[in-house]
């Protein structure tokens, strides 16, 4: 009977050790560690908490294997709902607090190149990544033994460049408010801050499907090959981001009239995060991208602050909110990429490889940076100081490791190609976070008197 008793006990504790748990614990432990970076360690805040969530990450295995914990029930946590709760929840509240903090002026005098920004660069970032990415692997597997091969095919390519696409929007926005840049960079880097992630993740969906469906044009007879065809896809494409553009708009248009009329300080700030987060989980429902309908909802708050009196108490007080709001969610962001040391699958093939990969991408951003300077778009030409900043100043992070958590798992094929992504997406983002985190104040001090 004790014995009964005992066990009855033990599953009482173990289901109590739920979802809800593990983030409170999470946030808690979270902010401990971004104090004690803060005041001890004073390292960049995406630095100290990254480097806070690995150890928080070696602490738990190694209680793990004292049996006082149940690991494996961590990790399977981290695999099923980490990338839920970056992509539907702090990257919506990122996205629209970036938004909300736009220079609408600013966006109305560079459109062009925001547009651009938004649309054919972001595409042209992906397609230059994932070819340098496709061609060193080819180079790789042939000095390499047969055993060490990675098969990655140019669609794969394509779909890791997706991934490692999205980059940091509150190191960026942080950048821009303490450097004295032209107009024309601001402009391009914010609209790139705000819209790389959005069209980066619906890229991700659609390379995702023909990834795990097949090339629709790879079929001998020139038909499609699989259940899936070009014109599904443009019609997925055209749902996607088309269906977002016109949700964001319309919560957006609701979101600003009930605001109008708020009044008190407290319900602004709620009508500001229902509207956000709303609008995140409306897009979910009605399957079009939330990162693209938050961030046009977020717009919309913008132009009503420039149009209106941003001096007034009520919108002083959500301005405040949704400024402190990146000092909050961004050092959850870099403590649960440490914390995802958990799920992978170590392989030194594909570790080495990572590490090589970094380089290459940074040079990859820099020349899809470069294309639309090239053609002067608005007019102006950035010099290479300019270029050079913009391309240092895109730090990956958690979306990355939040979209390769995301791939499906299916066949052997696929469950090798989600495992080597995770772990090469890992290393790239832990290096980006290093190298990048710890220079980018002293590398953007030295090339900001010599842009032009």
């Amino acid at each position: 009977a004790v014995s009964v008793k005992s066990i009855e006990t033990t599953l009482e504790m173990t289901n109590r050790f739920n979802l809800f748990s593990c983030i409170s614990l999470f946030v808690g432990l979270t902010a401990i560690g971004a104090w004690f970076n803060e005041k001890v360690l004073k390292l960049p805040s995406a630095v100290g908490t990254m480097l806070f969530g690995i150890i928080l990450a070696g602490i738990l295995i190694g209680i793990g294997y004292l049996g006082i914990i149940d690991e494996n029930q961590i990790k399977r946590f981290l695999d099923r709902y980490s990338s839920e709760v970056v992509l539907s929840f702090l990257l919506g509240l990122l996205l629209f607090s970036g938004a909300m903090q736009l220079d609408t002026a600013l966006v109305r005098k560079y459109r062009n190149a925001i547009i651009y920004a938004a649309t054919l660069g972001t595409v042209l970032s992906i397609t230059i990544t994932g070819t340098f990415v496709w061609l060193f692997m080819q180079w790789m597997n042939s000095i390499t033994p047969p055993d060490w091969d990675y098969n990655v095919p140019f669609l794969g390519a394509l779909l890791f460049a997706a991934i490692i696409a999205p980059t940091d929007p509150v190191a960026i926005m942080s950048l821009l408010r303490r450097l004295k840049l032209s107009q024309a960079i601001r402009a391009y880097v914010a609209g790139e801050s705000l819209f790389n992630d959005a069209i980066s993740i619906i890229a991700f969906i659609l390379l995702l499907q023909l990834v795990v469906f097949g090339n629709p044009l790879s079929a001998e007879d020139g038909s499609s090959a699989t259940e899936i065809s070009g014109w599904t896809l443009s019609l997925d494409f055209f749902w996607i981001a088309g269906g977002a553009i016109i949700l964001g708009l319309v919560t957006g248009r609701l979101g600003v009239a009930l605001f109008t009329s708020s009044g008190k300080d407290g319900l602004g700030i709620l009508v500001t995060i229902g509207t956000a987060l709303g609008t995140g989980g409306l897009a979910d429902a009605l399957g079009v991208s939330s990162a693209v309908a938050v961030t046009i909802a977020g717009i919309s708050f913008a132009q009503f602050r420039s149009a209106r009196d941003s001096g007034s108490e009520n919108t002083r007080a959500v301005e405040d909110f949704w400024t402190s709001i990146d000092g909050v969610i961004n050092p959850l962001f870099f403590a649960l990429i440490g914390l995802e040391l958990l799920v992978l699958s170590w392989n030194l093939h594909t570790a080495l490889a990572g590490f090589m990969l970094f380089p290459i991408i940074l040079f990859a951003r820099y020349a899809s940076l470069s294309v639309p300077w090239l053609l002067r778009p608005g007019g102006r030409r950035i010099n290479q100081p300019g270029l050079l900043l913009m391309t240092w100043a895109g730090m990956r992070g958690g979306v990355s490791f939040a979209l390769a958590l995301s791939m499906p798992v299916g066949t052997d094929e696929q469950i090798a190609l989600r495992d080597g992504f995770i772990l090469t997406v890992f290393i790239i983002v832990v290096m980006s976070v290093l190298v990048q985190g710890l220079t980018m104040g002293p590398v953007a001090r030295a090339l900001t008197t010599r842009i032009k």
